[in-house]
């Protein structure tokens, strides 16, 4: 294999594109099975050549099931590979096939040329856009990678206002008053929203008939993805991005020194943004005449796009709708974030709803579901996550600690618990087993029925029921979703936040807070509420001191008898998301619905209601459009 983290079954295309490499499977046979670990090494090196330039190399196998696709590393003794350690009872191999990866640095996937099936490739071709030559049948492919790198009409849409050094425009046209609901844009704003949203809505035309990825669209596009990588980096002019280094290299890593988690989270996010902010902007448009699924559609295509600085500024706009600022930004974090805690509606079963991460309140885990892993969901789903964060947004909440201990870099985790695993015979099975009660015949039965379909030893007694429980477990809650695992890690890392939580595990709980962290109280609102007073020059129309004085009582009464839900919403409908700024700002104003500009995080009741059931039916009304937009409905 070329990828020295490879660790999983190569895929039918990634075999071939091996193959064609020079990498591929093959029979070797040693002459001399006694021979030293260097003879063996040089034997590998003669036949996988490009090995020589890995640095070393690790012997893997399968583990597991025979259907099993995760690899394992064979331990190397101290004296090296040789024929003898592999034969030996202590590898365990007897007649599996041994993967071979790079120890220290991935191997080139330039097909090997000059063989004896090369004479009718036809002459040598110069491509037109990086002038370099190569051969006719080889041509097509090279087309492929070559025009991704070189800014063809078909690369993923990343646009952004420049100038002549491909800087991020500055310019003081974008000063204007972000209302967030209700407001309209400046020509400037208006002309760059015209041309976003045409863009936009090519680019996705182009995803939408080949969405989700199949498993040889994701490792052809991994493969492309290396190969780029080894080649000597261009300027940002071209278009690609070059994807940005972490804050400990260009900063005094400060917040590797901070022992807050908070603020060593801040700190790292507040550098992150500043290495990126003469980036090209990215800007995303949403159309609100789309139902949700369509919406729901859009955003995933937008973040399975590659090679972006997802720490760029980043801009949203909404289509059919006025708002722009700070507020339409919060609104689409909230609705990404959102849809990760209660599922997407891709319609694959009855419930319409496919739920990302299943199980109880903080025990929460990533779904099994074959469909979400091959789409590669798990990796938008890292995506969505950092970029939120990058961006102030709101947090996935009540993933379990044991999947978090394994986002965090570490290889096992002691914090499993039984409310881990989202199958309840799983955990009958597992309370059964660690209790004091001696096991029924049909106890055992249920319990052996269970290790056959996992691998695990049927023969259940007092001195390995404990140990068998945690086994059970073990596969149930971590085996079973590794590669999800190593999705959410990928798309974690793809947005720069992956480094923060391997140099400092402790900031998981700053990212993946408790679900019991966002229950909203009502105090939490009212100590934050800045009320109008009586010099208020504001020139929007404002009731009498008797309609204020009403219309906040009103307000206060219903803010102290709603229940947390109630204020997630109305948090919503006031600020963009679910994060508690400073302070909130509130204001009475004639008419009978309220309304908010979420960029100055104030809210406008009515003061023209007599009564508390009618304001009570208004505002509720209101603060259920949060979810559809904000001036549209």
């Amino acid at each position: 294999m070329s990828s020295r983290k490879d660790d999983e079954v190569p895929s039918l295309s990634y075999k071939e594109t091996l193959t064609a490499a020079g990498m591929g499977e093959r029979k070797i046979v040693f002459p001399d099975k006694l021979c030293s670990a260097s003879d063996f090494s040089a034997q590998l090196v003669h036949h996988y050549p490009k090995l020589g330039d890995g640095g070393g190399y690790e012997l893997l196998h399968i583990v597991g099931s025979t259907r099993s696709k995760v690899l394992e590393v064979l331990p190397c003794p101290k004296n090296g590979y040789s024929p003898m350690y592999l034969l030996s009872a202590e590898a365990g191999l007897g007649k599996a096939t041994i993967y071979i990866r790079p120890l220290q640095k991935d191997l080139c996937l330039e097909p090997v040329w000059g063989s004896s099936a090369d004479e009718n490739d036809g002459p040598m071709v110069e491509c037109m856009y990086c002038h370099n030559s190569f051969k006719h049948s080889n041509m097509q492919d090279h087309v492929d990678i070559c025009t991704r790198d070189f800014g063809n009409t078909e690369t993923p849409t990343v646009q952004a206002e420049s100038d002549n050094h491909g800087k991020m425009d500055t310019s003081t046209e974008r000063q204007t008053t972000l209302e967030g609901r209700g407001h309209r844009h400046t020509q400037n704003e208006t002309d760059m929203y015209r041309q976003t949203q045409i863009e936009s809505s090519q680019h996705t035309e182009r995803q939408t008939d080949r969405w989700p990825q199949t498993d040889s669209d994701h490792h052809r596009l991994q493969r492309q993805s290396r190969q780029r990588e080894e080649q000597p980096s261009t300027s940002s002019y071209n278009g690609s991005v070059n994807i940005f280094q972490s804050p400990e290299k260009s900063h005094n890593a400060e917040w590797k020194a901070e022992k807050d988690p908070e603020k060593a989270a801040e700190t790292y996010r507040r550098d992150l943004l500043q290495q990126s902010e003469t980036y090209r902007s990215l800007k995303y448009v949403m159309d609100m005449h789309e139902s949700p699924e369509e919406k729901e559609r859009a955003v995933v295509v937008f973040y399975k796009q590659n090679n972006i600085n997802w720490a760029s500024p980043f801009c949203v706009f909404l289509k059919g709708d006025p708002a722009v600022g700070d507020g339409v930004n919060r609104f689409f974090f909230t609705f990404g974030i959102s849809k990760l805690q209660s599922g997407f509606s891709f319609g694959l079963d009855d419930t319409n709803k496919s739920l990302l991460f299943v199980g109880e309140e903080d025990h929460l885990v990533p779904s099994t579901s074959t469909f979400l892993l091959e789409g590669d969901i798990f990796h938008v789903a890292g995506r969505i996550i950092g970029h939120s964060f990058l961006n102030g947004g709101p947090k996935l909440t009540g993933l379990s600690q044991a999947i978090l201990d394994l986002i965090s870099g570490k290889e096992d985790t002691n914090q499993l618990a039984t409310q881990d695993s989202p199958d309840i015979d799983v955990r009958e099975v597992v309370t059964l087993l660690t209790s004091k009660d001696p096991l029924s015949p049909a106890d055992k039965h249920n319990v052996a029925e269970m290790c056959v379909a996992w691998d695990l030893p049927t023969v259940v007694n007092d001195t390995n029921r404990n140990w068998l429980a945690e086994k059970i477990l073990h596969h149930s809650v971590i085996t079973r979703r590794i590669r999800q695992i190593k999705q959410l890690k990928k798309g974690l890392k793809d947005t720069g936040v992956l480094q923060l939580l391997k140099e400092k595990p402790e900031t998981a709980a700053v990212l993946f807070p408790r679900s019991s962290s966002l229950v909203v109280m009502p105090e939490m609102i009212l100590e934050r509420v800045i009320w109008p007073s009586n010099d208020s020059s504001d020139s929007e129309q404002e009731c009498n001191i008797e309609q204020q004085c009403s219309a906040l009582a009103f307000f206060r009464q219903y803010v102290e008898n709603a229940n947390s839900e109630s204020l997630k919403d109305l948090l919503k409908f006031w600020v963009g998301w679910v994060i508690f700024p400073q302070h909130l700002y509130i204001k009475v104003t004639s008419g009978l619905l309220p309304k908010s500009k979420t960029c100055y995080e104030t809210l406008q009741i009515p003061g023209d209601h007599t009564g508390y059931s009618n304001f009570k039916e208004a505002l509720e009304g209101a603060v259920r459009t949060a979810d559809t937009g904000f001036g549209f409905i």
